[in-house]
Protein backbone atom coordinates (compact mmCIF):
# COMPACT_ATOMS: atom_id res chain seq x y z
CA UNK A 1 0.00 0.00 0.00
CA UNK A 2 1.24 3.15 -0.80
CA UNK A 3 1.26 6.06 1.52
CA UNK A 4 1.73 8.82 -1.12
CA UNK A 5 -1.21 11.35 -1.53
CA UNK A 6 -2.53 11.45 -4.50
CA UNK A 7 -2.88 15.30 -4.61
CA UNK A 8 -1.04 18.37 -3.54
CA UNK A 9 -3.63 21.36 -2.69
CA UNK A 10 -2.50 24.62 -1.80
CA UNK A 11 -5.00 26.20 0.46
CA UNK A 12 -5.53 30.27 0.77
CA UNK A 13 -8.05 32.45 2.51
CA UNK A 14 -8.94 35.67 0.55
CA UNK A 15 -10.96 38.40 1.38
CA UNK A 16 -12.09 38.49 -2.32
CA UNK A 17 -12.24 35.53 -4.92
CA UNK A 18 -13.05 38.14 -8.03
CA UNK A 19 -9.57 40.08 -7.18
CA UNK A 20 -7.96 37.02 -6.38
CA UNK A 21 -8.70 35.24 -9.64
CA UNK A 22 -7.71 38.37 -11.77
CA UNK A 23 -4.46 38.97 -9.92
CA UNK A 24 -3.43 34.74 -10.69
CA UNK A 25 -4.91 35.09 -13.72
CA UNK A 26 -3.28 38.11 -15.26
CA UNK A 27 0.27 37.25 -13.78
CA UNK A 28 0.51 33.25 -14.59
CA UNK A 29 -2.48 33.07 -16.92
CA UNK A 30 -4.25 30.61 -14.53
CA UNK A 31 -8.08 29.60 -15.05
CA UNK A 32 -10.66 28.74 -12.33
CA UNK A 33 -13.37 26.94 -11.26
CA UNK A 34 -15.90 28.30 -8.89
CA UNK A 35 -17.61 25.68 -6.84
CA UNK A 36 -19.73 26.13 -3.51
CA UNK A 37 -19.90 23.72 -0.96
CA UNK A 38 -21.52 23.97 2.42
CA UNK A 39 -22.06 27.79 2.28
CA UNK A 40 -18.18 27.99 1.64
CA UNK A 41 -17.09 29.72 -1.97
CA UNK A 42 -13.96 28.88 -3.47
CA UNK A 43 -12.02 28.93 -7.02
CA UNK A 44 -10.12 25.89 -7.88
CA UNK A 45 -7.18 25.58 -10.69
CA UNK A 46 -5.58 22.19 -11.18
CA UNK A 47 -1.42 23.18 -12.13
CA UNK A 48 -0.94 19.66 -13.13
CA UNK A 49 -2.23 16.47 -12.12
CA UNK A 50 -1.46 16.02 -8.94
CA UNK A 51 -0.96 19.51 -7.87
CA UNK A 52 -3.85 22.38 -7.17
CA UNK A 53 -4.86 25.46 -5.50
CA UNK A 54 -7.73 26.71 -3.45
CA UNK A 55 -8.83 29.99 -2.78
CA UNK A 56 -11.75 30.26 0.00
CA UNK A 57 -13.36 33.52 1.71
CA UNK A 58 -11.77 34.07 4.86
CA UNK A 59 -8.99 36.10 7.03
CA UNK A 60 -5.85 35.66 5.00
CA UNK A 61 -2.86 34.14 6.90
CA UNK A 62 0.07 34.62 4.65
CA UNK A 63 3.64 33.98 6.26
CA UNK A 64 7.06 33.83 5.18
CA UNK A 65 7.44 30.04 4.78
CA UNK A 66 6.41 27.61 2.73
CA UNK A 67 4.77 29.65 -0.17
CA UNK A 68 4.62 28.70 -3.73
CA UNK A 69 7.26 29.41 -6.41
CA UNK A 70 6.05 29.35 -10.17
CA UNK A 71 8.52 28.45 -12.34
CA UNK A 72 8.35 30.88 -15.68
CA UNK A 73 8.39 28.74 -19.04
CA UNK A 74 10.63 31.76 -20.88
CA UNK A 75 11.82 35.01 -20.21
CA UNK A 76 8.89 35.72 -18.69
CA UNK A 77 10.17 37.40 -14.91
CA UNK A 78 9.80 41.10 -16.47
CA UNK A 79 6.87 40.93 -17.80
CA UNK A 80 5.09 39.21 -14.68
CA UNK A 81 6.79 42.14 -12.15
CA UNK A 82 5.00 44.61 -14.89
CA UNK A 83 1.58 43.35 -14.47
CA UNK A 84 2.29 42.77 -10.61
CA UNK A 85 1.41 46.25 -9.27
CA UNK A 86 -1.78 46.66 -11.92
CA UNK A 87 -3.21 44.00 -10.09
CA UNK A 88 -2.73 44.79 -6.89
CA UNK A 89 0.23 43.11 -5.92
CA UNK A 90 3.83 43.79 -4.76
CA UNK A 91 7.85 43.06 -5.06
CA UNK A 92 8.87 41.93 -2.10
CA UNK A 93 12.40 40.94 -3.23
CA UNK A 94 13.70 42.15 -6.48
CA UNK A 95 14.99 39.78 -9.12
CA UNK A 96 18.38 38.78 -8.16
CA UNK A 97 20.74 35.57 -9.21
CA UNK A 98 19.09 32.17 -8.08
CA UNK A 99 20.70 28.42 -8.83
CA UNK A 100 20.81 28.36 -12.58
CA UNK A 101 18.77 31.13 -12.91
CA UNK A 102 16.82 34.51 -11.73
CA UNK A 103 14.32 34.38 -8.75
CA UNK A 104 12.39 36.81 -7.01
CA UNK A 105 9.58 36.89 -4.22
CA UNK A 106 6.59 38.49 -4.56
CA UNK A 107 3.03 39.46 -2.57
CA UNK A 108 -0.39 38.94 -3.68
CA UNK A 109 -3.42 41.67 -2.64
CA UNK A 110 -3.74 39.26 0.31
CA UNK A 111 0.07 39.42 1.55
CA UNK A 112 0.52 35.47 0.29
CA UNK A 113 4.41 35.60 -0.70
CA UNK A 114 5.03 33.93 -4.12
CA UNK A 115 8.17 33.03 -5.88
CA UNK A 116 9.32 33.51 -9.12
CA UNK A 117 11.75 31.58 -10.90
CA UNK A 118 13.05 31.68 -14.37
CA UNK A 119 16.00 29.55 -15.39
CA UNK A 120 18.65 30.73 -17.23
CA UNK A 121 21.13 27.68 -18.15
CA UNK A 122 21.22 24.71 -16.81
CA UNK A 123 25.00 22.86 -15.86
CA UNK A 124 26.07 20.55 -18.23
CA UNK A 125 26.66 16.92 -16.95
CA UNK A 126 29.77 16.64 -18.82
CA UNK A 127 31.46 20.29 -17.62
CA UNK A 128 34.39 18.94 -16.07
CA UNK A 129 34.44 20.65 -12.63
CA UNK A 130 38.74 19.99 -11.85
CA UNK A 131 39.32 22.43 -14.11
CA UNK A 132 36.94 25.38 -12.56
CA UNK A 133 38.97 26.01 -9.60
CA UNK A 134 38.87 26.14 -6.35
CA UNK A 135 35.81 24.58 -4.06
CA UNK A 136 34.59 28.21 -3.53
CA UNK A 137 34.81 29.50 -6.78
CA UNK A 138 32.81 26.15 -8.19
CA UNK A 139 30.20 27.27 -5.33
CA UNK A 140 30.38 30.85 -6.63
CA UNK A 141 29.52 29.53 -10.09
CA UNK A 142 26.91 27.54 -9.26
CA UNK A 143 24.61 30.39 -7.97
CA UNK A 144 25.33 33.05 -10.09
CA UNK A 145 23.48 34.01 -12.83
CA UNK A 146 24.45 33.73 -16.63
CA UNK A 147 24.18 37.46 -18.05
Amino acid sequence: MSLRPAEACLIFQVLDLDRTEAFYHALFGLTFERHQAVNQNFIFTRLSADFSMSFMLGEPCPGRHPFPTFTLSSKQMHAVIEELGRQGGHLLDPVSPAPYGLGAVLADPDGYRIGLYQPTTLPSPLQNHTALGSAEQRQRDCFTAAP
